[in-house]
C-alpha cells in the first residue's frame, strides 16, 4: 500500500523527532567548526587531556573511524529524510495533488543548492549578504500572509503565489551567482551539506510513493553500484586517487571559476550526493513506520534492535566491503551513521514515549524549530556575535583568558536560542 492511499487523520508530530533536530543545532551552532570551541582550548592548554579528548571527539577523524563531531552531518540528513516522509503523508491526506507535491520538492530541491553556493560567497555589499536570507525566505508561507494581507478567501490560490514566488527568488538568485561568479573563490559542492542536499533531495522525494520493499532494494541497489564504481575505476577508498577526486578534478575544470580547483583537504566531493540519496531514504522509512504507527515503545525498541543489528552489520562490512570512511560516504559509512542516527531517534522515543510536549524537551524543541534559518545565522553571522560580546566583556579582560572560546560559544548559543525562541512564539516558521 502506497502511502497516497492511507486513510486517516494526518499524523501527529514526533516529540523524539523534534528533540533530536534540537540536540543536532545545540551542538552545531556554537561553533561550526567543532561543538563548543574544543578545538580552541585544547591548542590554549595542550597540557590538560580534558581538552584534548574533547576536542578529538568534536573534530572530524583523519581517515578512518569516527568520532561524534562526524555523526552530525548523518543526523541532519536522516532528520531530513523522517521530515520529508511525515510531510508527504500528511500532505497526500490532505488531499494535495502529487503534481503540486513533486513541484515543491523540486523547487526546494534548487533553493538548498542555490543557498549551499551563496554560502560559499565572499561578500563584497550590503545585498550580497542579503541573497542567502532572500532564498530562506521561500520557505515561509507567503502565499497565506498574502491572503490575510488582502482578505482573500480560503480558496485563494495561495499554491500558486507561494510557486510563482520561488520561481523569482532562485531566478534572481541564480543569475546573481552566474553574473558574480568571481565572488566564489574555490568554491566546491562536497563540503556544503545544503548544496548536497539540493541535488539528493529531489531524487529521494520522487520515491515516497513507492512500497517500502521497492525503497529498501533502491537503497542497497544505490549503495552497492556506488561501490562498484569505486572499485572499477582503481584507486578504490584511496585519498586523492578514488573515482570521486577525479570525477571532481575534471567536473570543475568545465566551470567558470574565480580561483582554480585544487581539491578538498579532506576529500569531500561531489559525488558525496549519491550516498545521501539512499541516508535520505533511509530517514524517510522511518519516517513512513511514525506516519502509520505512531511513537510507541515498542516501535522504539523495533528501531533500537534495528539500529544494533546495522551496526553489527557494519563491523563486518569494514572487515570486507569498504572502510568505514565519511569522507567518501563509503556503504559501510553508510549503514554504520544511518543505525546510529536511529538507535539514537530510538532512545529519546523511549524517555519521551507518545507525549506531544515536555517542560524537559521545549528548550531543544524550540532551538529546532528554525534549524535552516540558525545554520544560515551561525554560517553567516557568528563573527557579528562574537564581536559584540568580546567587546562587552573586553573591561574585564576575559577574552584574553584560555578558556574564554567556551564561553564564548555558550554565549553564541545562547543568543540563538533566544532568537529561536522569539520565532517560535511568534509563530514564524522557514519550511525550507
Amino acid at each position: 500500500m502506497s502511502v497516497a492511499t492511507i486513510p486517516g487523520p494526518s499524523p501527529q508530530r514526533v516529540l523524539a523527532v523534534d528533540v533530536l533536530r534540537g540536540l543536532v543545532l545545540f551542538f552545531l551552532l556554537p561553533d561550526l567548526a567543532g561543538g563548543f570551541s574544543f578545538y580552541a582550548l585544547a591548542r590554549a592548554m595542550p597540557e590538560s587531556p580534558v581538552w584534548r579528548a574533547l576536542a578529538a571527539q568534536f573534530g572530524h577523524v583523519e581517515w578512518t573511524g569516527v568520532a561524534l563531531w562526524d555523526l552530525v552531518m548523518p543526523l541532519f540528513v536522516f532528520l531530513v529524510g523522517v521530515s520529508m516522509a511525515l510531510s508527504y503523508t500528511r500532505r497526500r491526506r490532505e488531499d494535495q495533488s502529487e503534481a503540486i507535491l513533486v513541484t515543491h520538492a523540486a523547487l526546494r530541491s534548487v533553493a538548498l543548492f542555490a543557498l549551499g553556493m551563496l554560502l560559499q560567497f565572499k561578500p563584497q555589499t550590503r545585498f550580497d549578504e542579503l541573497l542567502p536570507f532572500l532564498v530562506l525566505s521561500t520557505g515561509l508561507p507567503v502565499g497565506r500572509a498574502w491572503r490575510r494581507l488582502v482578505h482573500a478567501g480560503r480558496a485563494a490560490p495561495t499554491q500558486g503565489i507561494e510557486i510563482t514566488y520561488t520561481l523569482v527568488v532562485l531566478v534572481v538568485a541564480m543569475l546573481w551567482m552566474a553574473l558574480h561568479y568571481q565572488q566564489l573563490g574555490h568554491y566546491e559542492i562536497g563540503s556544503q551539506i545544503l548544496a548536497l542536499l539540493g541535488l539528493a533531495y529531489l531524487p529521494a522525494f520522487l520515491l515516497q510513493r513507492a512500497r517500502v520493499s521497492t525503497q529498501a532494494l533502491f537503497i542497497v541497489a544505490l549503495l552497492g553500484l556506488y561501490e562498484l564504481a569505486f572499485v572499477l575505476h582503481g584507486g578504490g577508498w584511496n585519498a586523492q586517487l578514488n573515482l570521486a577526486s577525479a570525477f571532481d578534478t575534471w567536473f570543475f575544470l568545465l566551470l567558470p571559476r574565480g580561483e582554480p580547483y585544487h581539491g578538498n583537504p579532506h576529500d569531500y566531493h561531489s559525488l558525496l550526493f549519491v550516498p545521501l540519496i539512499a541516508a535520505i531514504l533511509f530517514g524517510a522509512l522511518v519516517g513512513r513506520l511514525l506516519a502509520q504507527q505512531g511513537p510507541s515503545r515498542r516501535l522504539a525498541l523495533q528501531f533500537m534492535g534495528g539500529a544494533l543489528a546495522g551496526i553489527a552489520l557494519a563491523g563486518v562490512m569494514s572487515l570486507s566491503v569498504a572502510p568505514l570512511l565519511k569522507s567518501l560516504w563509503t556503504p559501510t559509512w553508510a549503514v554504520f551513521s544511518s543505525s546510529a542516527c536511529l538507535l539514537l531517534l530510538g532512545l529519546l522515543m523511549l524517555v519521551f514515549g507518545t507525549r506531544a510536549r515536555s517542560p524537559w524537551a521545549m528548550p531543544l524543541v524550540v532551538l529546532g524549530t528554525n534549524s535552516m534559518l540558525l545554520y544560515v545565522l551561525a554560517f553567516t553571522q557568528r563573527w557579528r556575535i562574537v564581536t559584540y560580546w568580546d567587546r562587552l566583556f573586553d573591561a574585564l579582560a576575559w577574552p584574553s583568558l584560555p578558556w574564554w572560546p567556551l564561553v564564548q560559544s555558550c554565549l553564541v548559543l545562547a543568543t540563538f536560542w533566544l532568537l529561536a525562541l522569539a520565532l517560535y512564539r511568534a509563530k514564524v516558521f522557514i519550511r525550507l
